[in-house]
């Protein structure tokens, strides 16, 4: 799913953004609060953006166009549409969500049969949505590649898995999305809500918590449960802090001397201690994004070789094969479907076919036929080549 990047960071932010604001004034309303408290949702609603875009790796999302950013808006906009009374529109951005991450479809079929037995969505509704997560996710992959199940074949034995015990492993991984006070204003989020029966916070914080259990259960699967996967449950962990954070400033706010005047002050003190946490994501967002450069110009590398062998060449001397990381986008320049391109370099070889080996080395590219045919030894021996490595 590509989407412009910076749009796709607005959209993203503007569901977490009024979630916070709304919950935190139903909160305000619920006890009648005048003068400085009516700010609190706004104050609320600023952290939840903040606390967004502050998730490790978030920007660097936006930036790239990933598709991740655009679930989280996706699941975002559900929660923001329930809030709203929109049962129909929540479960038709859920199953949206769905077609991009497969730890949406526990939450869109328990969201769609709770709607479907409060008579609030019918049973055609339901039907239309397993049918289009079902072609999404399966039709076009047998389409398109040699297996109907090729992402979760491909995810498999991912190197970038949790090494260890899988489930300590995940849980760190979500609890370094977010800086240590978010963390702190969540679990003040949970007494607040807990001692006030605000269940709709509570259901946030089961929705991120299961969330993470899936995401445990696809690592014990053998699926890499990469920090990005679990973006949204972050995001609706921040939304959770930042209605806490606003409930706890109202409820200051109400009260006259010294402790109304802790307000303010407690809300410079967060603001402060996440300075250090955001000097680390610009620190790693640079480096990051020099990286992305670099990738670029490998990739314009790719690009340029290929016009240069010549890609008809390229597959009349066997099949292309490359690491897995630049599978599709060797795919892309040669014009052939992912499935059609070998992404696992040792076994393409050993199986002893006729291959054309694309190995990236440092910025550059290195192309060397494997296996060719006896035939076609002559001609193809010419794509054997290399481009400048820095």
């Amino acid at each position: 799913m590509d989407v412009d990047g910076d749009r796709g960071g607005r959209v993203a932010e503007r569901p977490a953004v009024r979630g916070a604001d709304r919950l935190s004034a139903d909160r305000e309303r619920d006890r009648e609060t005048v003068g400085p408290a009516r700010y609190a949702p706004l104050v609320a609603a600023l952290f939840a953006a903040g606390a967004l875009l502050g998730i490790t790796g978030y920007v660097d999302g936006i930036l790239t166009a990933e598709s991740d950013t655009v679930i989280v808006a996706l699941c975002l906009a559900a929660i923001d549409c329930h809030l709203r009374g929109r049962r129909r529109g929540a479960l038709a951005l859920l199953v949206l969500a769905s077609l991009g991450r497969p730890e949406v479809w526990l939450f869109a079929a328990a969201y769609g049969l709770a709607a479907w037995r409060a008579k609030t969505i019918k049973v055609a509704h339901l039907i239309g949505s397993l049918i289009a997560v079902a072609l999404g996710w399966f039709l076009v992959p047998a389409l398109t590649s040699r297996s109907w199940l090729s992402e979760g074949n491909i995810a498999l034995n991912s190197p970038h898995a949790p090494q260890g015990n899988k489930i300590t492993g995940v849980i760190t991984r979500f609890q370094q999305l977010h800086a240590w006070p978010v963390w702190a204003l969540f679990a003040v989020a949970i007494v607040i809500a807990v001692r006030r029966r605000d269940r709709v916070s509570l259901a946030l914080a089961a929705a991120a918590a299961t969330w993470v259990a899936v995401e445990i259960a696809f690592a014990l699967h053998g699926w890499p449960a990469n920090q990005r996967y679990m973006f949204e449950a972050a995001a609706v962990a921040a939304v959770v802090a930042a209605i806490g954070f606003g409930c706890a400033i109202a409820l200051t706010l109400e009260r006259r001397g010294m402790i109304r005047v802790a307000a303010p002050v407690a809300a410079l003190a967060v603001a402060g201690a996440l300075v250090p946490a955001a000097r680390v994501r610009v620190r790693d967002e640079h480096a990051i994004l020099t990286a992305e450069r670099h990738q670029t110009r490998q990739i314009n590398r790719l690009r340029d070789l290929l016009t240069q062998l010549g890609k008809a060449r390229i597959l009349a001397c066997g099949q292309p094969v490359t690491v897995l990381g630049y599978q599709s986008t060797l795919a892309w320049e040669v014009g052939l479907n992912v499935g059609n391109v070998g992404y696992k370099p040792p076994r393409a070889i050993a199986v002893g076919r006729p291959i054309v080996l694309f190995m990236p080395r440092g910025y550059g590219w290195e192309v060397r036929p494997v296996h060719t045919a006896v035939a076609d030894r002559a001609a193809c021996s010419t794509l054997h080549a290399q481009t400048a490595t820095s």
